[in-house]
């Protein structure tokens, strides 16, 4: 019982930093041509791919973490009946608790990227 749901949490964290690093990296090679040809090395282009990368990070966790959290309570005997259990209410059962998610990962990606972004500037690494 102590490691119960661990499967769908190891899914839900490379599904979260997936998304993340996917909506991240796709917005700060694009935002540029959309905000006069600003450099993707502007903190604020920054600032709006980390949003892009939350949100990212939640439409590819949501499900996962809607399926641990209610196997993890212990709704369902496992992770297959969870699955079935949320498909009854339909496909949007899977992204409740969506803009929560959404909500909490913003402020801090809107921080943290950024941050990381400056220090290894400032450090001679270069971007990410």
């Amino acid at each position: 019982r102590l490691f119960r749901g661990s499967s769908a949490l190891v899914v839900r964290g490379a599904l979260l930093s997936a998304g993340q690093a996917m909506g991240y990296d796709y917005c700060k090679r694009e935002a540029p041509r959309y905000l006069g040809g600003a450099s993707s090395s502007h903190p604020v282009v920054h600032v709006i791919a980390s949003v892009a990368g939350a949100l990212g990070a939640s439409v590819f966790c949501t499900p996962a973490d809607v399926v641990m959290t209610k196997f993890q309570a212990g709704h369902f005997p496992s992770l297959l009946a969870t699955v079935n259990g949320i498909l009854h209410d339909g496909p949007a059962g899977f992204y409740r608790g969506f803009w929560p998610m959404f909500l909490r990962l913003s402020p801090v990606f809107m921080l943290s990227l950024p941050i990381t972004e400056q220090l290894r500037r400032a450090f001679g690494l270069g971007y990410i």
